[in-house]
């Protein structure tokens, strides 16, 4: 009887070869930085709002404090989406992921800070830092996302799309770990190490060479996010992956 040969399905691994473009190096770069940084301040910030409210609260009203800071956190996100997505539309997406960046920065170290003044204080410097850290993701997601097919060919879009998830796996992993590592020398170095991979993703953007902003003309901003939101409602594929 003739032998039959299984044959095994090829892995598919991603690319190198995406990494010749300078612009999506350092887009890639920056992307993997910030969203390490965002995952080791979130252990630092909700460590830091447990430890300071159980000086003074009970074990539950600490745990409502954890609660509230998460909310500051998600609250701009969710209120603010649609209008990041109307500016990464209509102004520069390089200049927005920089600015962002650069509030950024000044939050990591207004943080960094915050565990040398008093208990309320610290709380208000956390809280306030958190809003505004909110801020910012609702208008750097839609910048960056806009930008990634005007750096690379469309040939090479997939595999850009392969490193960037591969790159967001590897920070949602690495960060927690590294931020509960960090915090053990206290919330201050946790927030520095954060800062300085906020500066580098601010200089990788700000020397990519991107092209030039096209301006979006006769078009108004509310009718382009109620198409948007009815496009999302009407196709499955987009909603299921919104869900996940």
């Amino acid at each position: 009887m003739p032998r039959t040969r299984l044959s095994l399905p090829r892995v598919l691994t991603p690319s190198l070869d995406i990494f010749r473009h300078q612009p999506y190096r350092h887009y890639w770069a920056m992307r993997q930085s910030i969203s390490a940084a965002r995952q080791m301040q979130a252990v630092a910030i909700g460590w830091q709002v447990y430890d300071v409210a159980r000086e003074t609260r009970s074990i539950e009203e600490s745990a409502l404090m954890l609660g509230f800071v998460g909310l500051a956190q998600f609250a701009p996100v969710f209120l603010l989406s649609l209008v990041g997505g109307q500016a990464a539309d209509r102004l520069d997406r390089r200049l927005i992921l920089i600015v962002t960046n650069v509030v950024r920065v000044i939050c990591a170290l207004a943080l960094a800070a915050s565990p040398f003044f008093s208990g309320p204080v610290q709380l208000w410097i956390v809280f306030t830092a958190a809003i505004i850290l909110g801020c910012m993701h609702a208008f750097s997601p839609a910048a960056a996302s806009a930008l990634l097919p005007r750096i690379v060919p469309r040939a090479d879009l997939r595999q850009a799309i392969a490193w960037n998830s591969l790159g967001f796996q590897g920070a949602a992993i690495g960060g927690p770990a590294l931020g509960g590592l960090l915090y053990i020398a206290g919330p201050e170095a946790v927030y520095l190490t954060s800062a300085a991979l906020l500066v580098f993703a601010t200089l990788a953007i700000a020397t990519a060479r991107t092209p030039a902003h096209e301006k979006v003309h006769g078009q108004s901003g509310w009718r382009m996010a109620l198409e948007g939101l009815r496009y999302v409602r009407h196709n499955k594929v987009v909603l299921g992956a919104i869900s996940l």
